[in-house]
């Protein structure tokens, strides 16, 4: 090569900005980094008295540029110490709604609010006790993000990151206390599970998991209703567990047994009278009166667990009292304990389901990610305007010709982490702790609850039974089915 052509590129390196468009995930975090110091910069130039609404669109501002910086932090960890991240065993103790995308940049910002002297409204003592461990945090978040910030700069001249011991070590040490930040706060936030309450779920799990196969076996569910995780089995699973638990597992998790109420799962333990009263009259029943009291179980009626001493005592229909007993138990479950029921019925799903409906995820995730490589689409360049358009599109043309359910495909979902906003344009808010991501079941994209508040059938996709959709398929889904009302 030339010697002015050497200059030219020495020069390009020396003086040429970072692009955000970089493939790399360091150059990629320096530019994040960069639009975070711009931020807080600005929002320390303002009066926060005389500019009120500024300084809080700044905030929000803040807290995205915040949620992309410690995004790429965690994928810089995930690149350069895999082996040496912190386990967060933890989170299983967590209630749904905590654990999602973008938790660790919301305890950033609230590490950063506790540091600055903030506390936690009626939590004043929590939030004291786990000051010290915040102040620690944004200390050490400040070094971790110079020493990218640094790395990002060397490795334009070729610098390989994994040869700087001192960043390794300082990104082992960032993640080990945001861990221990995050369990003290959560636990500060919300009611975290104890490790005896975690055993007695999981007991539960196991009992829930025999249920199910034991139902499949005796054609009490279908496979199928576990492979499309039917609702109807968040009301016919529990009632099966509790008649499983009594009458098969005597010293299993719903065992009375010398066992006192304290002892039991709490999920159990208001109704321990009941379930003894019930264990009782179960052995008493022939087998034709249990196969009776198990079809009538599969059935969605409801049951009454404060009538048990009225109904189980009534001869005339001691199977209809035994069925409002154990229904109205399995319902109060339902009710008050829906976190718990989702973890239950998420294990038995993950036990359960299908191969073959694994595979054939599998095989369509993998068939979407290579046609993306062989097109050149970056695979974080989401444009769900493009697919709902499409899958709009595809919609009514398949309903204007007569075509076949069969001949559209559903879309392939967009990956959670692709957006940390509503996709909606019209909203475009940030997805936190309360407002979760929801994907529209004919474009496949990303939306927060009240852009995906309408329900509708999809014929078209294979849908029979209305599936939640976003404002611009639901336009689409109603255009659909007019148009099959006109052809009928």
């Amino acid at each position: 090569a030339s010697r002015p052509a050497m200059l030219q590129s020495l020069g390009r390196k020396l003086f040429l900005p970072h692009r955000k468009s970089g493939s790399e995930l360091l150059s990629r975090y320096y530019a994040a980094d960069q639009e975070l110091v711009r931020v807080a910069q600005q929002i320390k130039r303002l009066d926060a008295d005389k500019q009120q609404d500024r300084v809080s669109e700044l905030i929000g501002e803040l807290k995205e540029c915040q949620q992309r910086v410690m995004k790429l932090m965690l994928e810089l960890m995930n690149e350069l110490i895999p082996d040496r991240r912190h386990p967060k065993d933890f989170r299983m103790k967590f209630p749904d709604e905590v654990v999602q995308e973008g938790l660790e940049g919301q305890l950033w910002y609230a590490s950063e609010c506790l540091a600055a002297g903030s506390s936690i409204l009626y939590r004043e003592v929590e939030a004291e006790s786990i000051r010290p461990l915040a102040i620690q945090v944004t200390r050490e978040g400040e070094k971790t993000r110079r020493l990218l910030r640094d790395e990002a700069s060397r490795s334009y001249f070729g610098a390989e990151p994994r040869a700087n011991r001192r960043l390794l070590d300082q990104l082992a040490l960032f993640d080990r206390i945001l861990a221990e930040f995050e369990l003290s706060y959560v636990s500060a936030m919300v009611p975290v599970k104890t490790m005896t309450e975690m055993d007695q779920l999981q007991e539960v799990a196991v009992l829930f998991s025999e249920t199910a196969a034991w139902a499949l076996a005796g054609g009490h569910i279908r496979r199928d209703d576990i492979d499309e995780c039917e609702p109807t089995l968040m009301i016919v699973l529990p009632r099966l567990a509790v008649l499983h638990g009594l009458l098969v597992h005597p010293d299993g998790p719903l065992s009375t047994k010398d066992r006192p109420a304290s002892k039991l799962c709490p999920l159990f333990r208001a109704f321990h009278s009941h379930l003894d009263r019930v264990r009782s009259f179960l052995g008493k029943l022939k087998q034709s009166d249990r196969d009776r009291l198990v079809r009538r179980l599969c059935l969605t009626e409801s049951g009454d667990a404060t009538d048990a001493e009225a109904d189980v005592d009534a001869d005339a229909d001691r199977v209809a009292g035994l069925f409002k007993v154990i229904a109205g138990v399995a319902d109060q479950i339902q009710s008050n304990y829906a976190w718990e029921l989702r973890y239950l019925l998420r294990c038995v799903y993950n036990l359960h389901c299908s191969e073959a409906v694994d595979e054939a995820a599998a095989s369509a995730a993998a068939a979407t990610a290579t046609l993306a490589v062989e097109e050149g689409l970056d695979a974080f360049d989401w444009q769900v305007t493009d697919s709902v358009q499409s899958a709009s599109t595809s919609m009514v043309t398949a309903a204007a010709t007569g075509a076949e359910a069969s001949a559209v495909e559903p879309p392939a979902w967009v990956p959670d982490s692709a957006s940390d906003v509503c996709t909606n344009r019209r909203c475009g808010q940030a997805f936190t702790i309360t407002r979760r991501r929801h994907h529209c079941r004919a474009c496949g994209g990303l939306f927060c609850s009240a852009c995906t508040r309408a329900r509708r059938a999809l014929p078209v996709l294979g849908f029979d039974s209305p599936v939640r959709l976003c404002d611009a398929c639901c336009v689409s889904a109603a255009a659909v089915n007019e148009n099959n009302g006109d052809r009928a």
